[in-house]
């Protein structure tokens, strides 16, 4: 009579591209639950700015207002109301409304990014506004 069989956990080796972990040997369908990053959204700090400062939503009202987009006086409060002119003023311009304000909103209301506190404000790396008049052109005879 053949002797009786016992159930074993099947030991497979670990075989990997670098060659870390050669030598030995895993449990084969061993999992333990612990998953990258799992349990650490609890502790994962927020991103992203969560509000507008009043001097800046002031701003961005005046912008607003000046576009047509927003009727009234600037409260400096970034409520429902500048959201909700700010999103069409996005939305008129192809744009996401989901988030506002929109980088791109706030260059082409004259309000993006400042560059005031540069060491090298004659060499940073950003782009010129558009000139403030249109160029001349020169007629196409003269190109010759």
């Amino acid at each position: 009579m053949p002797a009786p069989q016992t159930h074993k956990k099947r030991i497979a080796p670990a075989h990997s591209a670098t060659g870390k972990g050669a030598g030995k040997a895993s449990v084969a369908n061993a999992h333990k639950g612990g998953g990258k990053g799992k349990g650490k959204l609890a502790s994962r700090r927020p991103r992203g700015q969560k509000s507008i400062e009043p001097e800046r939503a002031r701003e961005i009202q005046l912008a607003l207002i000046r576009e047509h987009y927003l009727d009234g006086e600037p409260t400096g409060m970034w409520d429902a109301r500048s959201k909700a002119a700010m999103a069409r003023y996005q939305h008129d311009n192809g744009w996401q409304e989901k988030i506002t304000p929109d980088a791109r909103a706030l260059i082409k209301l004259g309000l993006g990014p400042r560059h005031d506190g540069l060491l090298n404000p004659d060499r940073a790396a950003f782009a010129a506004p558009p000139p403030a008049t249109p160029e001349k052109t020169l007629p196409p005879e003269a190109m010759h």
